[in-house]
Formats: structure tokens, C-alpha cells, sequence
């Protein structure tokens, strides 16, 4: 009799062991999956808004946002700019960009002259009207520091890719317990 309650024990704490694991699986499904769709929600949003994510390299604009900040700017169109607005702006031979505010707009010279509200000036030159790209949005601390050592694109493959293994492997698993299960149910 001593025998059979510690088979009976054994099979209990068999059941319990794969609760706990498959409860954990998934949950990391869960999450994963929260993840993805997430990001891939993100994504989107910042191409029907016609929108750009920006690592911020300086503290010119503090407090508005800090360096290793990601800054998400908006095209606009180049009459809507006003004094005050923040905006990003290209260099002319299109390698940099700086993000700082309006300080005045000459619309009749085409320029727009900008500063960075923890500089005390505004910038040298005044830059083309044309160079500025888009309007600052919004911004998430500390992403931008992520975002430069890794791609938002290589992030949301990697994460559609462990979503599709953990997917399959829960397909897998759940097969070869049904089959140990037919086995048994076969030999009783």
C-alpha cells in the first residue's frame, strides 16, 4: 500500500511540474507576442503618421530632451513652421541632421534661424527652409542609447522569429504528449 501512494505522489507532482512549465511557456508567449505586435503597432503608427525616430547625440536641447533620448519627428509642411516649434533640420549635403527650436522664420528669404534651448545663441547660419524634415513629436528617454547599437527592424525580425520557434515548439510538444497519452490509454 506504501507503494501505491508514492506512485500516486509521483504522478501528482509529474502533473504539477508540467503545469508550472507549460504556465511559464506561456507566458513567454504572452509576452513575446505582446512584444512583437508592440513594435510592429509602433512601426506602423510612424508610417501613416509620416514619422521618424531620431537618436539624440546632444544635450543642446535640454530639458525638452537628453542625450541617448530617441526623439520621434513629423513631416510638416515648410509654411506651417512657426517660431517656437522644434524641428529637425538636414544638413545641405543631406549627412547630418540637428534638432532644435524656431527661433524666426523668413519666409520671403526661404531660412529658417534655429537654436538649441541649452545653448546660449541661436545657431551660426540660418538653414534653408527646404532642409527641415519634420516637426518633434514626441520622445522616449533613453531608447535613442538602445536604438543605436541595435535596429528597430533587426529587433522586431528577432522577436517574430523566437515568437514562430516558441509557436512550433508548443505545436510539437502538445503532439508528443498526445501521442504518449494514445500509448497509454493503448497499453490500459
Amino acid at each position: 500500500m506504501g507503494t501505491g501512494i508514492a506512485v500516486s505522489e509521483g504522478k501528482n507532482n509529474s502533473r504539477s511540474g508540467e503545469k508550472i512549465k507549460s504556465g511559464i511557456y506561456n507566458t513567454l508567449l504572452a509576452l513575446f507576442t505582446v512584444l512583437t505586435l508592440s513594435l510592429l503597432g509602433f512601426i506602423l503608427i510612424l508610417r501613416f503618421t509620416d514619422s521618424t525616430v531620431l537618436s539624440v547625440q546632444s544635450g543642446s536641447m535640454s530639458p525638452v530632451f537628453n542625450e541617448g533620448d530617441a526623439i520621434v519627428i513629423r513631416r510638416t509642411a515648410t509654411d506651417k513652421h512657426k517660431s517656437g516649434d522644434i524641428v529637425t533640420v538636414q544638413t545641405p549635403d543631406k549627412s547630418r541632421s540637428f534638432t532644435h527650436r524656431i527661433i524666426r522664420v523668413d519666409f520671403e528669404e526661404g531660412l529658417v534661424y534655429t537654436g538649441g534651448d541649452a545653448l546660449k545663441s541661436e545657431d551660426p547660419m540660418p538653414a534653408d527652409i527646404s532642409l527641415v524634415i519634420g516637426k518633434y513629436w514626441f520622445k522616449i528617454p533613453f531608447l535613442g542609447s538602445f536604438s543605436q547599437k541595435m535596429n528597430i527592424r533587426f529587433i522586431l525580425i528577432l522577436l517574430a522569429i523566437i515568437w514562430l520557434v516558441l509557436t512550433a515548439a508548443r505545436f510539437v510538444l502538445t503532439a508528443i504528449k498526445k501521442r504518449k497519452a494514445g500509448e497509454k490509454d493503448a497499453k490500459n
